[in-house]
This record gives C-alpha cells, sequence and structure tokens, in this order.
C-alpha cells in the first residue's frame, strides 16, 4: 500500500493497494537507486530540491548549541 501525504506529513485521503500500490513502490525504489548511481558516476549531477526558508541562526548560537548538545551526550568509554 502507497499513501500519499502533506509537506508536514499529515495523511491525505488518498491511496494505492494491491498490485497498483506494487507496482508503483517497485518503480519509485527504482528511481531512487537511479538516482543514486547517476550520482555516484557524475558528482553533483543531480539537482537537490531546495525547502522553504530556514529560520536564520547566527554561527556561535549555532556552536553554543551544539556544545551544550555534546555535554548532555553519554560516553559510556569516557571513564576507560
Amino acid at each position: 500500500m502507497r499513501q500519499f501525504a502533506h509537506k508536514d506529513d499529515t495523511s491525505r485521503n488518498v491511496y494505492f493497494g494491491g498490485r497498483l500500490g506494487a507496482a508503483y513502490k517497485e518503480l519509485t525504489c527504482k528511481f531512487g537507486l537511479m538516482k543514486i548511481r547517476r550520482e555516484a558516476r557524475k558528482p553533483g549531477s543531480m539537482p537537490w530540491i531546495k525547502g522553504g526558508p530556514r529560520p536564520e541562526q547566527l554561527v556561535s548560537d549555532a556552536r553554543t548549541a551544539a556544545r551544550q548538545y555534546a555535554s548532555r551526550t553519554v560516553r559510556p568509554w569516557a571513564g576507560l
């Protein structure tokens, strides 16, 4: 079964099931694999679809957030 969704991942009331769903799933898997192979042969050849605008974040804010996250990370090997 293949069900469609909105950009925010809420499901739509449309789906494919049975043989049609299986055929559609095979097609999307083959298409994805084809893109990966093409990108491996020619790096940078596939365009990336960009999402909507992102909130701006200063570099210093990003570094501070990364440090705070790293200090919370559990490292069981640190005491060895």
